[in-house]
């Protein structure tokens, strides 16, 4: 009887607040328990990408710290094969640029060989045509040679002194020293290739012509000649 309405209110407050705390309690340590599980399951994937060191025994710390060398040792390597790869990379470009150098070198030195032999054929033709044109004027024209006089002028007994014709001593005496001078006249052309009118026309022109027209029209065995 002494317990009263307000008295058992209280003492069920207070049973529901106990309750409260052991319920978050509860539920704080589950989530610790999981959250440490995680962290040990990532401690042990770790610890099997770290190389097997055999009887040794790693704490969380060690497993830390020899993941940490193993990433900078990784990373160093990691920077090496670059540097390696972009080496190759650039001798592989100098060696094509050399190779390509090479080339236009000798492209230039065959397209300069090729222009020297033209220039020196187009040389070579322009002086032998030069030797062929001075040699064809240096070439004597030839000339047909004058025939000696036939033997019948000079033994003939026409131009020999003729004593049974009056006078005939002294005009074929003067008329063949006449002949004789005026023929001097005559030392390169050939009376043969000379036309009989020509051979009058000349002979018009020299002193004494008209006497030797008229000898040989006394003489014909002169137009033989």
């Amino acid at each position: 009887d002494d317990t009263s309405p307000n008295s058992v209110s209280c003492s069920l407050g207070g049973g529901d607040e106990l309750s409260d705390r052991r319920i978050r309690r509860q539920i704080a340590n589950c989530n610790e328990r999981r959250r440490m599980q995680s962290i040990n399951a990532g401690f042990q994937n770790l610890r099997s990408l770290l190389p097997k060191r055999d009887g040794e025994k790693m704490s969380k710390a060690a497993i830390l710290q020899h993941t940490a060398e193993l990433i900078q040792s990784l990373q160093a390597e990691k920077m090496r094969l670059l540097e390696e790869k972009e080496a190759a990379i650039q001798a592989k470009k100098r060696r094509i640029e050399d190779e390509e150098a090479r080339e236009r070198g000798l492209v230039d030195e065959l397209t300069v060989a090729l222009e020297q032999e033209r220039r020196l054929r187009q040389l070579y033709e322009q002086q032998l045509r030069e030797r062929r044109e001075r040699e064809t004027m240096l070439s004597p024209i030839s000339a047909p040679t004058a025939p000696p006089l036939p033997s019948s002028i000079v033994d003939s007994s026409l131009i020999r002194p003729r004593a049974d014709i009056p006078g005939w001593f002294n005009t074929a005496n003067l008329m063949q020293r006449e002949l004789y001078h005026n023929l001097s006249y005559f030392d390169v052309i050939s009376v043969h290739s000379l036309p009989t009118v020509r051979l009058f026309i000349g002979c018009s022109r020299l002193p004494n012509s008209d006497r030797i027209f008229r000898m040989i029209h006394m003489h014909p065995f002169l137009l033989e000649m």
